[in-house]
């Protein structure tokens, strides 16, 4: 079994839990879908946040329902080497 890291990164427009939700969500998907990979091959996820976001913690966004049919965000998902 391979073992890869992967990086990746996204922002919000302003500090609120949605809006975080929403990012991390379509972050943690797009870095998935771009390695081809599934929850399962997951071992674990580091999540950092700059100083002035304090509405909510980014893991907790990770474990939310995922939202329908919102607009894409900018972020960048790195392909594993």
């Amino acid at each position: 079994m391979a073992i890869r890291a992967i990086r990746g990164a996204t922002q919000i427009e302003r500090d609120g839990a949605a809006e975080m939700q929403e990012a991390v969500v379509e972050l943690v998907s797009e870095m998935l879908r771009a390695n081809a990979l599934t929850s399962d091959n997951l071992v674990s996820i580091i999540f950092t946040a700059t100083p002035d976001i304090v509405s909510d913690f980014p893991a907790a966004s990770a474990r939310a329902p995922r939202p329908r049919g919102r607009a894409q965000r900018r972020h960048r998902a790195a392909r594993s080497r």
